[in-house]
């Protein structure tokens, strides 16, 4: 194991987004921290999500009339989750 997330404490996994009005068209978040005896989420562990703004181009249909067929991109910026981290329980 040499990816960062499978030799974290804690672990965590990632799902792919996959959004075809986006490019990227696939994005990884990181979810669910996982218990590394159990390999499942880890309910129980006081771990939180580090999030990184990434910035993505977003498909938009050109509103010219003679532009009919063709596409627009727009700049968004979204909160995606990267990481998780172990934290001390709030007081």
């Amino acid at each position: 194991r040499s990816e960062p997330n499978e030799r974290s404490i804690p672990q965590w996994c990632y799902r792919i987004d996959e959004d075809e009005n986006c490019y990227p068209h696939k994005l990884a978040f990181a979810s669910s921290c996982v218990d590394i005896k159990m390999g499942q989420e880890a309910t129980s562990l006081n771990s939180v999500v580090i999030h990184q703004t990434t910035m993505v181009l977003l498909h938009k249909p050109c509103l010219r009339p003679t532009g009919l067929g063709l596409v627009t991109f727009k700049v968004d910026y979204i909160r995606v989750p990267v990481g998780c981290t172990c934290v001390l329980p709030r007081t």
